[in-house]
């Protein structure tokens, strides 16, 4: 029982998070379901769904931007430490994937690829959870 009720209080945050970044709106309670984008298939679009359009768009800066609020948000509403590294992981093994030109035509390069997941994974460190 005490699991369930600290998976559902990460959960809202992260609902909470991701409701206000993408539709400036406040979570409240169970209206969750309104506030989660889907597919037109009627599927729930996850944060590596955005990250993942993103960076296909060539929008590496803001994916980033993006994927910093949502860890800031986690450390503050004390997120598990493994969900934050696993994110943070995926992201920069996503933009590694990446060509040269590719990151260049995204004002990008490999070192700030570094640097980044350095500041993400330090971010991480903090939840501690």
């Amino acid at each position: 029982m005490a699991r369930e009720d600290f998976l559902k209080r990460q959960m809202e945050g992260l609902i909470r998070v991701y409701a206000k970044l993408l539709f400036n709106k406040e979570y409240k309670g169970e209206e969750w379901e309104e506030l989660v984008p889907t597919t037109p298939q009627g599927e729930p679009i996850s944060l590596q769904d955005d990250l993942d359009r993103m960076l296909s768009l060539g929008e590496i800066g803001q994916a980033e931007d993006l994927l910093f609020e949502v860890l800031e948000e986690a450390v503050e509403q004390k997120v598990s430490r493994r969900e934050c590294e696993e994110l943070v992981t995926w992201f920069y093994e996503q933009l590694t994937r990446m060509s040269d030109e590719e990151l260049h035509r995204g004002d990008f390069s490999r070192e700030e690829i570094i640097d980044g997941q350095a500041q993400a994974l330090f971010l991480c460190i903090q939840t501690e959870y």
